[in-house]
């Protein structure tokens, strides 16, 4: 068994400032008895923004055509591409 090297002789401190007039910031943590802590920080764009300040992006999406994504698994996977492309602003993108 490979341990981690890793030397914890102290908590771990983390600390941030931003700006939330332009993004949305959750935070989320676990610390239990059973388990060892962690956390999430996402950091993302407001839910709603003016169209002009909208970025031109590139959006991938990877689809697996393996033995196993046949019937009902590929369908969902179409239609989930589907849906989100359906929710992309055609002005913006490339």
């Amino acid at each position: 068994m490979v341990q981690p090297k890793a030397y914890l002789n102290k908590d771990f401190e983390f600390s941030y400032l931003s700006d939330r007039s332009n993004l949305g910031v959750d935070f989320y943590s676990v610390d239990s008895d059973t388990m060892d802590g962690h956390f999430s920080l996402f950091i993302r764009p407001q839910d709603k923004v003016k169209q002009d300040s909208v970025m031109a992006k590139r959006i991938f999406f990877l689809l697996s055509n393996s033995s196993g994504m046949y019937g009902s698994r590929l369908n969902q996977s179409i239609t989930a591409i589907s849906q989100s492309l359906d929710q992309l602003s055609s002005k913006r993108l490339l």
